[in-house]
């Protein structure tokens, strides 16, 4: 799994890399460990998203990581959210 999100970032194609985290933690029988580790592979990637790609696809992965942890994966400190998760004033 991790390796197929990985490939996407890779190849630097943000949509199909939003599609594959949603689809691959949607799958049933998908161990919590392994969406947590697509979840935290894919935060480390946050700050370079932004910086390179830009704040709108910055923002759709983490739409798209908001909508996966939702109530189901906590992979970090809750009191770090808001710096990881901050959505900048446009």
């Amino acid at each position: 799994m991790k390796a197929a999100v990985q490939h996407c970032y890779d190849a630097k194609d943000y949509p199909l890399l939003n599609s594959t985290v949603s689809v691959l933690s949607k799958k049933h029988g998908q161990l919590k460990a392994a969406v947590q580790a697509i979840v935290e592979l894919s935060i480390v990637w946050l700050p370079e998203i932004k910086e390179k790609a830009g704040v709108e696809r910055w923002l759709e992965l983490v739409e798209t990581l908001r909508g996966v942890t939702e109530g189901k994966v906590r992979t970090f400190n809750p009191t770090s959210l808001p710096e990881i998760f901050m959505i900048p004033t446009l």
